[in-house]
């Protein structure tokens, strides 16, 4: 699939608004009709069978206009976008109560301008549509079933400032019913892929689950904190729908990040498994929903428990009457909301800030090990506690030297307890300046290099070549 989106004999380069996004368009409406086909065949296999087999498929190709507020590195961008478009893909069981709550899983069909974009992103494309592939087979063996739905959304515009999924977060009728986002992004082309986003505690626990887990706190408040000059379609989901989540990206070699070298043949072998066996597993267990003995579902499950940013511990759902569980309606009755405007300018809160819901949460992956996961409580009591055996034995330190030098007795060669606490605080001020001068060195360095390179040589761009 990557291969067939970014070689340019074929489509190649997705710039938003050219014909070959376009093309992409089409191919991905192709790709989400074959899997409709496919939920067909497995129904009529299993019906052949004896089997039933409860698995509905919905598709939907959305196309609108808006505007919105987005915020950059302190500046502030006033966007409007006309007809761009999404495409979209529905797994559900027969019951419309399924759809109300939905798990999404976004990618972005479009690229930068420099690059075919093979990571960035038609590999996450790729993960996505095969995901719902295998997810449609394991119903059909009877090893997976859709408690919950899953909405596959394919957004056309991300690389403008992440209009596409603005336009399904306010006027797509199944925006409503997610409760929570797994966003697929990539900022290089090698590695695992790093959990670098999270405002869901329950989706970071789950996480921890995968088959290869890799993610961080510390990139958490690096990317939340507006430093860096990059953002992703997360952004959107936390604005618009007030939906918790997590933000995936694979982040090795990232200087092919936005450039002609990010193709196929620079992925590295292996990334997109290890990328597509976590999405996978988070997709089953975010779906799951427990049953009762007699075949009717728990009362409570991993799904409902999760809350939107706005939302008081009420039943996420409503359970509909039997009458209307075979509904095919795009828009199910069993949907609760409380975001009664879609208006990008109404508030603060929903124009277009970056994020700054985290949940009070520390996680990280130590030398390969599955991530560490505990609440901020837990961590601020452990911070405390190795804050006091630090003073306390810099103080005993410094008693025993004090008890030493009253007694005459002074260790040989040593130096006296004053001399010994100043040259103790140098080094501590020393250490402090260090640190400081280095990045100060950093910053230099890097903005030299690129003042040579674009006042003095004139090939600003170049590693994009």
């Amino acid at each position: 699939m990557v291969t067939e989106l970014t070689d340019p004999l074929n489509i190649g380069f997705r710039t938003v608004g050219s014909r070959e996004h376009a093309l992409g368009d089409a191919w991905a409406v192709q790709q989400v009709q074959d899997l409709a086909e496919l939920c067909d065949h497995v129904r009529a296999r299993a019906a052949k069978d004896g089997r039933t087999v409860d698995l509905e498929c919905d598709w939907d190709w959305q196309q609108g206009s808006g505007t919105h507020k987005f915020d950059i590195m302190n500046q502030v961008i006033y966007k409007s976008y006309q007809n761009l478009t999404n495409i979209l893909f529905r797994i559900s069981n027969s019951r419309s109560e399924s759809k109300s709550l939905a798990l999404l899983v976004n990618s972005h069909l479009d690229s930068s301008l420099p690059t075919p974009g093979a990571a960035d992103d038609a590999l996450s494309v790729a993960i996505s549509l095969e995901a719902a592939r295998v997810l449609i087979e394991s119903v059909g063996r009877g090893e997976w079933e859709a408690g919950w739905s899953l909405i596959i959304l394919i957004n056309n515009a991300e690389e403008t400032f992440q209009d596409a999924s603005h336009l399904f977060s306010t006027q797509h009728p199944w925006a409503q019913t997610v409760r929570t986002v797994m966003n697929l992004e990539a900022a290089g082309s090698k590695g695992p892929e790093l959990l670098f986003q999270a405002t869901s505690e329950e989706m970071v626990w789950v996480y921890q689950g995968v088959p290869y887990p890799y993610g961080t706190v510390l990139a958490n408040d690096i990317f939340s904190s507006g430093v860096l000059m990059s953002d992703t379609d997360f952004r959107q989901f936390d604005q618009y729908l007030l939906t918790p989540g997590i933000d995936m990206a694979v982040v090795g070699h990232s200087y092919f990040y936005h450039s002609t070298r990010d193709v196929v043949e620079n992925i590295e072998p292996g990334v997109a498994q290890h990328f597509a066996e976590n999405v996978l597993s988070m997709i089953k267990q975010m779906t799951f929903r427990p049953k009762k003995s007699t075949g009717e579902y728990e009362e409570d499950s991993l799904m409902q428990r999760i809350r939107k940013f706005d939302e008081t511990p009420a039943m996420l759902y409503q359970p509909t009457s039997p009458d209307s569980s075979k509904s095919t309606s795009s828009t199910p009755p069993a949907v609760t909301s409380s975001i009664t405007s879609t208006s990008p300018f109404s508030s603060a809160d929903k124009g277009g800030q970056q994020h700054s819901r985290r949940p009070d949460l520390v996680f990280f992956t130590l030398f390969g090990s599955k991530p560490l996961v505990y609440s901020g409580f837990t961590a601020k009591i452990v911070y405390t506690f190795w804050a006091m055996i630090c003073t306390w034995m810099t103080v005993i330190s410094v008693k025993k030297s004090n008890h030493k030098a009253t007694k005459g007795v002074e260790p040989k060669g040593s130096a006296s307890p004053i001399k010994t606490s100043r040259s103790n605080v140098s080094l501590v001020l020393a250490s402090v300046a260090s640190i400081l001068i280095s990045l100060f060195r950093s910053v230099l360095y890097a903005n030299a290099v690129a003042f040579i390179m674009r006042k003095v040589l004139s090939k600003q761009l170049s590693w994009f070549a």
